[in-house]
């Protein structure tokens, strides 16, 4: 059997101790990594509802009303201030 010196169960440790330190980061940086990818799905998902409703309130406004649309800006070489209703 092996018996090591000191300074050997020194080195021996500390090489231990850092292993087990990157396991620790590697595993919090994954947990990290999950949460955030939860946190923006989360988000999405209320981004997605959020537009849908204000396209649903679109839809439900009345079509006949026209809607006055200002230009600014040229349009062409000869163009002045256009007015348009869409």
């Amino acid at each position: 059997m092996a018996y090591f010196a000191a300074e050997q169960w020194v080195a021996l440790s500390a090489l231990a101790g850092v292993g087990i330190l990157s396991v620790l980061s590697v595993l919090a940086a994954q947990f990290r990594h999950d949460r955030e990818l939860f946190d923006l799905r989360q988000r999405a998902g209320e981004l997605r509802t959020g537009y849908n409703a204000r396209l649903a309130a679109l839809r439900e406004r009345e079509h006949d009303a026209p809607v006055e649309v200002d230009v600014v800006g040229e349009i062409g070489p000869e163009a002045g201030e256009v007015r348009q209703a869409a």
